[in-house]
């Protein structure tokens, strides 16, 4: 045996060396973490991707499969994308899980954390994907054929072993577009959007992924008892703080049915081995596991059951539940990661006692019970979210006997966009919000006209800044503020239904400008009609598709002279999936074009694309009628605030506060507000 080798034998050698002469295929091989090896060979004229994962011996093998069958009844929520499972496996186990694994104790620390990653992959990861999704070297990854294939840093495309319908590959392949929290009853909530690359794998591209707490097997069980008890007997003080009182009292509660027992108690005091304690929970998963309890208790009892979170979220414009059974569906507001987009949620109602529930309890809320002989209503909510409290329109209908009914909820933004927010957006474009601030600024009417997913009301609300501050804006509504108006004289009143009580509203309150929003029927509109009439200007909202529908809505309520002799600037929004930005019109009286005969409106542009794109004549000479102090004429003030515009899109001034401050600079001094901002640029 001490004969040395033959000199025809090399050394050895890495065995991704291509000298390498016990694997020749070999092409890198690399520890990747918590014992994972990466291999990539070369077969043929392709690559293949392989990793070790560490190895189980029989009684570890044994122990993993009790341990998953002991929580094959658990909701133990899985990381959605692939940076989820990283910090999965990153973080370890929570403490209230690792406490129900009495098999983890005693055990030698190399078997230990062998068995620990076999757990976090098959319970709380991604399976079989975890070593990919663990692996920083692995870019991208397909399906080849039959199996997946991946690219790494240096070899692409390398086949697995692993074949193409692997469970959670939808996952593996998810790319997290955004992840915040949503405060509810002192709890936050994580809730991720992700956009899934796996083709076919669902219908939508994106979805909405909220991160409640896992429960354990019993938990459910646990959290119906409590809130039966609750309901039963109060808790005292509920009047003077509801979730405080709820959560306290909850928490006693819980603590009781989850508290050690004797033995357990008696155990932590003596000095014996961990694996003596197995089955008692430590302080620190007790605390964890009463505060997920303690969220389920409040989120079923004070809040919306399954829509808490979604209802809560500033993001969201639209919550829509279906069908039992269905997925929870959002739409978010428009500017947001993934604006106006349609996205399934993590959330579905199971059962059909729970729809109704549900459904029952929306409507109590504003004052409508259902029944047989009233199945379905609309009603007005309020939630608090973290930018502030918002209004909501709820409908809601109860479930037939196929189980058909729904809930679609509408929450407008509690804090309008600004105008260069929307500018970014490629909504506008800096002259047609200059030309928006000078028709505020010479009391002109605007009336902005889009599609619901446009959200015309938002793009009004960005706008009032530019209404002069000494004025009075009164918004005209039917219940509650949707346009949040800056001014410190601004009040809201609901819209009356009577000529008479119109015309005695408008006089009583002495609106400089009136605020429309909602104008989505002809009685709606004959409103702006009376305010136009009057000889008040107006910023108005209509939901229409586009601007001929909206002419036609005019026609209908039979205010197209008062429209066109009282109306400014029409701005039509586009839809969001529109390439084009927000066009001007100016409203043009048939008699102006010479069509007598044609009672309908008519437009023209507000800037002249087909010659220098100057502002339209008529706009200019209908303004310059009320002209600014000051200021000089509409054309010339137009092209200041264009200017105005460019300037705060290049400070990235897209904040409402800055936009405020700009504008009482150029209240109190123009011409130091210019000079400041020359001096700035050089």
């Amino acid at each position: 045996m001490s004969e040395e080798l033959p000199a025809s034998v090399p050394g050895p050698v890495p065995p991704d060396e291509r000298t390498a002469w016990y694997a020749p295929g070999v092409r890198s091989q690399y520890a990747v973490s918590n014992g994972i090896v990466a291999t990539v060979s070369e077969q043929g004229e392709g690559y293949r991707y392989h990793t070790r994962t560490p190895s189980l011996s029989e009684r570890e093998k044994a122990a993993q499969e009790r341990i998953e069958r002991r929580f094959e009844d658990a909701t133990i929520s899985r990381p959605r994308t692939r940076a989820g499972a990283v910090e999965r496996v990153s973080d370890g186990l929570p403490s209230r899980l690792r406490d129900r694994l009495p098999e983890l104790d005693g055990r030698r620390p190399a078997s230990r954390r062998r068995l620990q990653y076999h757990l976090l992959a098959s319970l709380r990861a991604l399976g079989d994907l975890t070593p990919l999704a663990l692996d920083d070297r692995v870019r991208i990854a397909d399906t080849n054929a039959d199996r997946l294939a991946v690219h790494t840093r240096d070899f692409a495309p390398a086949i697995t072993d692993l074949p193409d319908d692997t469970p959670f590959l939808d996952r593996f392949l998810g790319e997290r577009l955004r992840r915040e929290t949503v405060p509810f009853a002192g709890f936050e909530i994580p809730v991720t959007v992700v956009r899934g690359h796996l083709l076919g794998a669902d219908t939508f591209e994106v979805s909405y992924v909220v991160e409640e707490p896992d429960l354990l097997p019993g938990d459910r069980a646990l959290i119906e008892t409590v809130l039966d008890r609750l309901l039963e007997s109060p808790p005292a003080g509920i009047l003077d703080d509801e979730v405080h009182s709820v959560a306290e009292r909850a928490r006693t509660l819980l603590n009781r049915r989850i508290g050690t027992r004797p033995l357990a108690r008696l155990a932590d005091r003596l000095p014996l081995p961990r694996r003596s304690r197995s089955g008692s929970l430590t302080p620190a998963s007790r605390s964890e596991r009463l505060d997920a309890l303690t969220y389920y208790v409040l989120r079923d009892l004070l809040g919306d059951g399954k829509l808490t979170i979604p209802l809560r979220d500033p993001a969201v414009r639209s919550v829509e539940v279906n069908r039992v059974g269905d997925r929870i569906t959002v739409v978010s507001h428009r500017g947001t990661t993934v604006g106006d987009t349609r996205m399934p949620t993590t959330l579905s109602i199971e059962d059909t006692a729970e729809f109704v529930a549900l459904t029952r309890s929306l409507a109590a809320e504003g004052g409508v019970e259902l029944s047989v002989h009233r199945p379905a209503t609309t009603v007005t909510l309020e939630r608090d979210t973290k930018s502030g409290r918002r209004e909501m329109h709820c409908s809601v209908s109860l479930p037939d006997r196929a189980e058909r009914g729904h809930v679609s909820i509408t929450a407008e933004r509690e804090t309008p966009p600004t105008p260069m927010a929307l500018v970014e957006r490629n909504q506008l474009d800096p002259e047609l919000v200059a030309g928006i601030w000078t028709a505020a600024a010479n009391r002109g009417t605007v009336v902005f006209v889009g599609p619901v997913d446009a959200e015309p009301t938002a793009a009004l609300g960005a706008h009032t800044p530019f209404i002069p501050a000494a004025d009075r804006p009164v918004e005209i509504g039917a219940g509650g503020s949707q346009v949040d108006l800056p001014h410190e004289t601004a009040i809201t009143v609901p819209r009356q239904n009577g000529v008479r009580d119109r015309r005695i509203e408008r006089d009583a309150l002495h609106p400089d400008v009136a605020v429309l929003s909602g104008l989505n029927t002809p009685e709606a509109l004959e409103q702006l009609g009376s305010v136009v009439a009057s000889g008040r200007p107006a910023f108005a909202a209509a939901r229409a598709a586009d601007r001929s529908l909206f002419a036609h809505l005019v026609s209908q309520a039979g205010i197209v002279q008062e429209f066109t002799a009282g109306v400014d600037l029409v701005i039509e929004l586009p839809a969001p999936d529109a390439d084009e930005t927000a066009t001007g019109w100016v409203p043009v009286s048939p008699d102006d074009k010479g069509a007598k005969r044609n009672p309908g409106l008519e437009f023209e542009r507000l800037f002249d694309t087909e010659g220098d794109g100057s502002l339209s004549s008529r706009f200019a000479r209908t303004l310059a009628a009320s002209p600014e102090t000051g200021v000089g004429p509409p054309a010339v003030a137009f092209e200041r605030r264009r200017q105005y515009v460019e300037y705060l899109l290049t400070e990235g001034s897209t904040d409402r506060e800055r936009l405020m401050g700009f504008l009482a600079d150029l209240r109190t001094d123009e011409a130091a507000t210019i000079e400041r901002i020359r001096n700035r640029e050089q």
